[in-house]
C-alpha cells in the first residue's frame, strides 16, 4: 500500500470525459438540479482520485477509483488514461448515501458500483493496475495526538482512542477486502481527502488556472483547504484544522432542525433554497 506523491498530467482528457460522462448521468433518475449537482459531485470525487496516483506512473492501464470511507460511496474507472464508467453505490443498492457514517461502517465497500463500474467498461478486477482510496488513514493517525482532546466524542466513535484506531485498521483492510472478493491482490493508493476534493473541482472545470477551496465537516484533520490548480497540477495554499469547522456547524444545524445528522445536511441546504 502507497500513498499518492503526483497527479498524472491528463487534465484534458479529464475534462473531455467528465463532460461525456455527466451528460449521460443527467438524463438518469435524479430529478432535482441540487440532487444532480450533489450526485455529480460525488461521483467525481471518485473519478478524480483515480488520476492522482505516483508520479511515474504513466504506463498505468487501468485503475480503480473508490470512494468509501465515511458516506456516499462510490467507484469509477479509468482504462487506457480514459474515464471509462463512474457509479455511485447508493443507485443499485437504493439506500441513501449508501452507508451511514459511522466506524463500524468503514469496511463496507461499494461493492455493487465496483462490480458494475468495471462491467461496464470491460474491464476485470485482474486487469486493475492500482485501486485508489479517497483517504488517507496515516496522515490521520500522525496528525491525531495533537488534535484537541473532546470529552463528548465516544471512545469508539470518530475522534475517540479506540474508534480512531478501528477506523485506520478497517481501511488498511481495503487491499485484503477487495481481493477476498475478486480473487486477486491490487495495491491501494491513499489520496489525502481533501486534495481528491480539490482535484475533482480543478479538473472538472473549463479553467487552465483557478483558485481552489474543499470545505466540509472533516478529511483526515484538516475541515477547510485552499490552493492553486494550474498547468494540469493541484497546489495546496493553506489550511484549517480540526475543531474548527463550518461542515460540524452545519451537521449542528441539521441536528437541532430535528433531521439525522450526517445524513440530511443536503435537505437542509435544499430546504434553504425554498
Amino acid at each position: 500500500m502507497v500513498r499518492a506523491q503526483g497527479l498524472l498530467g491528463q487534465e484534458d482528457e479529464v475534462r473531455e470525459a467528465l463532460a461525456m460522462e455527466s451528460s449521460q448521468f443527467l438524463h438518469g433518475p435524479v430529478v432535482a438540479q441540487g440532487a444532480r449537482d450533489e450526485f455529480l459531485s460525488r461521483v467525481w470525487h471518485a473519478v478524480i482520485i483515480s488520476f492522482m496516483i505516483p508520479a511515474g506512473s504513466s504506463a498505468l492501464k487501468a485503475i480503480l477509483g473508490i470512494n468509501a470511507a465515511f458516506h456516499d460511496s462510490s467507484a469509477a474507472v479509468v482504462a487506457q488514461g480514459r474515464l471509462s464508467v463512474l457509479a455511485e453505490e447508493e443507485r443499485y443498492s437504493r439506500v441513501r448515501g449508501a452507508k451511514r457514517a459511522r466506524v463500524e461502517a468503514t469496511a463496507d465497500l461499494p461493492y455493487q458500483a465496483i462490480s458494475r463500474a468495471l462491467d461496464a467498461a470491460g474491464v476485470s478486477f485482474a486487469d486493475l493496475d492500482c485501486v485508489a482510496y479517497s483517504f488517507d488513514p496515516e496522515l490521520r493517525m500522525r496528525a491525531l495526538g495533537s488534535a484537541p482532546e473532546d470529552p463528548g466524542v465516544p471512545e469508539d466513535g470518530y475522534g475517540g482512542r479506540r474508534g480512531e484506531k478501528r477506523f485506520r485498521e478497517l481501511i488498511l483492510r481495503t487491499e485484503e477486502l477487495l481481493a477476498s472478493r475478486y480473487g486477486r491482490r491490487v495495491p491501494v493508493v491513499f489520496i489525502p481527502h481533501h486534495e481528491a476534493h480539490m482535484a475533482s473541482a480543478y479538473y472538472s472545470c473549463p479553467w487552465e488556472e483557478t483558485a481552489l477551496l474543499a470545505m466540509d465537516g472533516i478529511g483526515e484533520t484538516d475541515t477547510c483547504v485552499w490552493g492553486l490548480g494550474r498547468a494540469g497540477r493541484v497546489e495546496r495554499i493553506g489550511s484549517i484544522g480540526y475543531p474548527h469547522s463550518l461542515g460540524f456547524l452545519w451537521e449542528s444545524m441539521t441536528r437541532w432542525l430535528g433531521l439525522q445528522a450526517n445524513q440530511d445536511e443536503g435537505t437542509v441546504m435544499a430546504l434553504a433554497a425554498v
